[in-house]
């Protein structure tokens, strides 16, 4: 269907026009609705443009525009939060823009994220239209771009850039290749912890494909550089910080002040838990009914945070399920990788006391998408159901965050 050509772009901006229309609401929400400001971005008497552009660089985005101008600054320090928590490649990648422009150049960096953010968009549909065909992937594609968490796609996170290195990744392995995916997932891998994942897909699949060479030495040493490959930005952070800082793990340590750690019993039984997916059917249900009697009452803080809780939940479950249906897509791997994004998720998930991984970082389980796509191409009802209650979620919780609450 010609018509899919232009999707990515049609969805692109219906996307922008979300993100304007939630920046206007919370604009007068803040003018006149009383709520109490968290963000410290957000300062009295600023213009509505000031505004708007603050929306693209808030909360996490201030610590990547921190590691591009200047790079990382730090000390030893369980109490204080600080850039070295959060992995480089974003900061890396955005980092040109300030050298090369000396005006208007958060504008330049919000070009760049706007055409990353195009490029995940129609890799992710071009890649479904192959594996679930025309229908399911424009489902999909719609889920995708107006997945609830898909606000970050058009913020200076590394959410898109990420998304398109695991499509990427896919890509190339369709394609029968192993060193170029492998240098790709390696960049990758740069970019968060869960972006170990597509390395580890690659390798994996590789193991199997040359099981039968693994009592010869050249079948073992390729194995190992591909593995090493695979995970080279992780490996090369590691190791700037051993040489730099004389502490490998000091990101771990920059992490602290967030939340502190669980311990492995408590994270492998939490672990284990959300697996079932029935508790989270119930949270879903319980944390719903607690956000809509407080936002009656006026109690908008725990509000927000039922709200945060609950959405997480629910769409948690979706990519879940929906691996389900990627079960009958070739090639196998797909299915491997969904299932290893959504283990991976899961496993940080329950990692602190918080309990709780925001929802973008479950954005890279892309399979989860086009088994959606494949479930809901010949029920059209609920299939709009499902894009419709995305684009409403999409749109509360960013007007929650353009008022100062982080939600997701």
């Amino acid at each position: 269907m010609k018509c899919l050509d232009w999707l990515p772009l049609g969805l692109l901006l219906a996307l922008g026009a979300s993100f304007f229309g939630s920046a206007c609401i919370g604009w007068v929400l803040l003018q006149h609705g009383g709520f109490v400001v968290h963000d410290p971005l957000i300062v009295p008497r600023m213009s509505f443009g000031q505004y708007l552009i603050s929306r693209v660089f808030v909360w996490d985005a201030q610590w990547y525009d921190a590691i591009a101008r200047v790079g990382y600054v730090w000390h030893p320090s369980v109490t204080e939060r600080q850039s070295l928590a959060f992995f480089p490649l974003w900061g890396l990648v955005i980092r040109p823009v300030y050298w090369v422009f000396r005006d208007h150049q958060q504008l330049w960096v919000m070009a760049l994220i706007v055409l990353v953010a195009f490029a995940s968009i129609a890799l992710f549909l071009r890649l479904g239209r192959r594996l679930v065909g025309d229908r399911a992937a424009a489902a999909a594609t719609m889920l995708y771009a107006f997945f609830p968490a898909a606000h970050f796609l058009l913020q200076s996170y590394p959410t898109a850039l990420m998304n398109l290195i695991v499509l990427g990744v896919l890509h190339e392995m369709l394609a029968g290749r192993r060193w170029r995916p492998a240098w790709l997932a390696g960049i990758g891998s740069a970019a968060g912890p869960l972006m170990m994942v597509p390395g580890l897909t690659l390798w994996l699949v590789a193991l199997w494909d040359q099981r039968h060479r693994l009592r010869q030495i050249s079948g073992i040493f390729s194995l190992f550089a591909l593995g090493l490959i695979a995970i080279g930005g992780l490996l090369g952070f590691l190791a700037w910080q051993g040489f730099a800082l004389h502490n490998p793990l000091a990101f771990l340590m920059a992490q602290t002040p967030w939340d502190q750690p669980r311990g492995l019993a408590a994270r492998a039984l939490r672990f284990t838990w959300m697996l079932l997916i029935l508790p989270d059917i119930y949270h879903i249900g319980r944390l719903t009914a607690d956000f809509v009697g407080m936002m009656r009452s006026g109690a908008y803080d725990p509000a927000f945070i039922r709200y945060e809780f609950a959405v997480n939940f629910l769409f948690m479950t979706l990519l879940m399920v929906g691996l389900f249906w990627t079960i009958a897509v070739k090639p196998r791997f797909i299915l491997l990788y969904g299932a290893l994004a959504v283990l991976f998720y899961l496993w940080f998930h329950g990692s602190t006391h918080n309990g709780l991984s925001t929802m973008r970082l479950l954005y890279i389980c892309v399979p989860g998408f086009w088994g959606l796509g494949r479930a809901l191409q010949r029920e059209p009802v609920w299939a709009w159901g499902a894009i419709g209650l995305s684009v409403v979620t999409l749109v509360v919780q960013e007007v929650y965050s353009d008022i100062g609450e982080l939600v997701l």
